[in-house]
């Protein structure tokens, strides 16, 4: 009897199946005959192959949510590629010109050129104006600004070359007196000091502090210090 219960509850019917057995039902009732050699064809599903096909199913169904998640995933993957490789391409375009090496071996920020001494002016906020008391002539002139260095140069030739740096700071200009073997301090006129550099022949490079900011002045030959005292007093009155 265990055995024949277990047995029939194993078994479970379709809808089609229960229709079909409830027809012949009400035909043999109707009937009033019993036909034992006709028997209904009724094909039971067994709970364990019942579970098998939920788990087939529930497995169909999860790799079909993986196939579209894995689908979502590339696809967001692939447009996160474009993004960065756009991000890169415009970070390049807007990475400054190659830097210099100063004197000392530090990194000097890209140098900006002008036409004129005004845009020196403009950048930096100063009140510049050509020098007026040079031992020469200029033939050409150049203005350029390097972080908040300005930088002017005037030329006739090799030998007649004047080059004005204004700066924050002077460690650059200290770097560049190394290279001369004679140095001296020099009052000058408004009771500051300067640092005349030099060779045996006479001065060739200066550094003072005007206010909040360093001067540095270098001649391309050797020239009497009473030209450097010119230049620098009126440097030191557009300062």
């Amino acid at each position: 009897m265990t055995k024949y219960k277990d047995i029939m509850n194993r078994i479970e019917l379709t809808d089609e199946m229960r229709e079909r057995v409830l027809k012949n039902v009400k035909e043999q009732a109707a009937s009033g005959k019993t036909d034992s050699s006709s028997k209904p064809e009724i094909k039971p599903v067994a709970k364990k192959n019942h579970s098998r096909i939920v788990l087939i199913r529930s497995l169909s169904a999860a790799a079909v949510c993986l196939l579209v998640a894995g689908g979502v995933f590339l696809a967001w993957k692939l447009s996160g590629n474009k993004k960065d490789q756009k991000i890169t391409q415009t970070s390049g375009s807007l990475m400054p010109q190659e830097t210099d090496v100063s004197a000392n071996g530090t990194i000097l920020p890209s140098e900006q050129t002008f036409e004129n001494i005004e845009g020196i002016n403009r950048t930096l906020g100063l009140h510049l104006h050509d020098l007026t008391t040079l031992p020469f002539t200029p033939d050409a002139s150049s203005y350029a600004v390097r972080g908040d260095q300005a930088e002017i140069t005037y030329t006739r030739d090799i030998e007649d070359t004047c080059l004005l740096n204004i700066s924050s700071a002077k460690e650059e200009f200290e770097a560049l007196a190394e290279n001369y073997s004679t140095s001296k301090e020099y009052v000058l006129s408004d009771g500051s000091m300067a640092c005349f550099y030099g060779e045996d022949d006479g001065t060739g490079y200066a550094i003072w502090k005007c206010g909040d900011r360093y001067c540095a002045l270098q001649f391309g030959s050797a020239v009497e210090d009473s030209v450097f005292e010119r230049i620098i007093a009126e440097v030191n009155g557009m300062l």
